[in-house]
């Protein structure tokens, strides 16, 4: 099938088939030097940014950890601040209840006996001088 299709047998090709590349000693050593000094220019090319990464990765994660600790001392200040403003906050809740509870209930007498006693006064006062008649 294969004779049919291409004819004869290509010139450089086996017998199972499988075509050879030619053998050229010159051009093959040349090839083979070009690529591999391209392999390792790309090579060379691939560690200089692997290098570049990992000197921003480090950075970065420094970046980030300073950061973070920051972060955490603020987060503890205020967390202090807060428990020492709620200790401050009870001390002066339980002041002003003892205040409001002592002091409130005189007051409150004072001023409804001053109510009353204005509310007779005022009663007796008109009853006591009657209107005028003209």
């Amino acid at each position: 099938m294969r004779n049919e299709l291409f004819g004869s047998s290509p010139k450089g090709s086996s017998s199972n088939g499988m075509r050879q590349r030619s053998k050229n000693k010159d051009d093959s050593t040349e090839d083979y030097e070009v690529i591999l000094k391209h392999h390792e220019d790309m090579q060379g090319k691939i560690a200089e940014e692997m290098l570049s990464m990992a000197h921003t990765l480090k950075h970065n994660s420094l970046m980030a950890s300073r950061i973070i600790k920051e972060d955490n001392k603020v987060l503890g200040d205020s967390i202090r601040a807060a428990d020492v403003n709620t200790d401050k906050l009870r001390v002066e809740s339980d002041r002003l209840a003892v205040h409001a509870h002592k002091s409130c209930s005189w007051w409150i007498w004072i001023m409804l006996a001053l109510v009353c006693a204005t509310f007779v006064w005022m009663v007796l006062f008109i009853k006591l001088n009657p209107k005028p008649r003209l």
